[in-house]
């Protein structure tokens, strides 16, 4: 009787057969040089014979990857990822395309076998290749049922948006503007608490971008980032112990973020300012209200602390952007360090209900409720 690793290699051999026959590649030829520099880095359309020097490498690395072996799994991999890896720079949007069109048929491929460590492969290789053709792969995996494959999806993801502020980018702008609402929708809905950071990840990625013609897709990423962090804040309790500890550092990275990098510029969006005050209002009034019903546990209360300073400080640095007085925000943080939880509650549950004098366009009850 066969074993069932014997069965897996039997199947996944017969793949990269079919891959490399269909590419007109024979496996016992699927032995290529590396690509050389100056091909990855071509800013003109590749010629056939460059484009068959792309598709012999694919195959050769793809009859790797689809063998079914582990070592040769992992070499498979590597080869794949190697002329399009982010350590690379001044990777050309046409050699980038060119490699995109040999390199997802094969990915696709690994993604309907039943394996998810492949599959957990694939979408690592799809968000490296940086693509519209490999988001579509990426895409169609963040609301699979398996907690692998959305995490590696959500992880492509941070990889192909990276990928977009470090080299030419091979997605455009109104197709980034789609793939953080996707993300978006997505880390709204996720209930595993460390898919949803890594898709927390992917947003602030988005926002990263700093190219010219990226901006408006990079503002509504940081604004969503804040808006749907906050939503998702709010119901971190009463998921287990773990899962809400990872929401509650997810929150924390999400504002540090906000205080370090989006925040400092003269020039911000009100949007951004706005939503960045609401969640750091939640995020200081979700631990107002522990405090004043004595529900603080001393095992987290360093990280309370860390995020009450670093909410405080997003409140006032969003009320300067916006044009207001700083409300005191980042000062309530030795309060709650030195025991002093019901003086703490008290100041930061007075503070918090004042966010939404600072525009029209905040909703009070957001606030409101988290005091009931």
């Amino acid at each position: 009787m066969l074993r069932r690793t014997g069965v897996k290699s039997t199947v996944f051999a017969a793949i990269g057969a079919v891959m490399l026959a269909a590419l007109g590649v024979a496996p016992a030829a699927a032995q290529t040089s590396p690509i050389p520099d100056a091909l990855i880095t071509k800013t003109t359309a590749l010629s056939p014979d460059e484009r068959g020097q792309v598709e012999a490498y694919v195959s050769a690395a793809l009859a790797d990857f689809l063998s079914g072996d582990s070592t040769r799994q992992n070499r498979g991999r590597e080869r794949l990822v190697n002329p399009i890896s982010a350590d690379r720079a001044n990777v050309s949007v046409a050699f980038r395309q060119a490699y995109s069109e040999s390199v997802v048929p094969g990915l696709r491929s690994a993604l309907e076998a039943d394996d998810e460590k492949l599959a957990g492969a694939a979408l690592f290789v799809a968000g490296q290749t940086a693509t519209q053709a490999a988001w579509d792969l990426l895409d169609q995996h963040l609301n699979d049922e398996s907690v692998t494959k959305r995490m590696s999806a959500a992880g492509g993801a941070q990889a192909l948006l990276r990928a977009v502020q470090t080299n030419a980018p091979a997605v455009q702008p109104a197709a980034i503007s789609r793939i953080v609402a996707r993300l978006d929708a997505a880390y709204g809905a996720e209930q595993n608490a460390w898919v949803a950071d890594s898709l927390s990840r992917g947003l602030a990625a988005a926002g990263g971008i700093s190219r010219d013609g990226f901006g408006a897709a990079a503002s509504d990423a940081w604004a969503r980032l804040a808006i749907t962090t906050g939503n998702r804040h709010k119901a971190y309790r009463g998921n287990g112990e773990l899962a809400a500890a990872r929401a509650r550092m997810t929150t924390l990275r999400v504002l540090e973020r906000l205080n370090r990098e989006v925040l400092p510029p003269v020039t911000v969006e009100p949007r951004i300012a706005r939503e960045s005050a609401v969640l750091g209002g939640i995020a200081l009034g979700t631990i107002a209200a522990d405090a004043l019903a004595n529900n603080i546990d001393e095992s987290t209360r360093s990280e309370l602390v860390l995020t009450a300073r670093v909410a405080g400080l997003v409140i006032d640095l969003a009320c300067i952007r916006l044009n207001r007085e700083a409300l005191g925000a980042s000062k309530l943080a030795d309060m709650l360090e030195n025991g002093d939880d019901v003086q703490f509650g008290d100041a930061a549950k007075r503070i918090v209900l004042r966010i939404p004098q600072l525009d029209p366009q905040i909703d009070a009850r957001r606030f409101e409720e988290i005091f009931k």
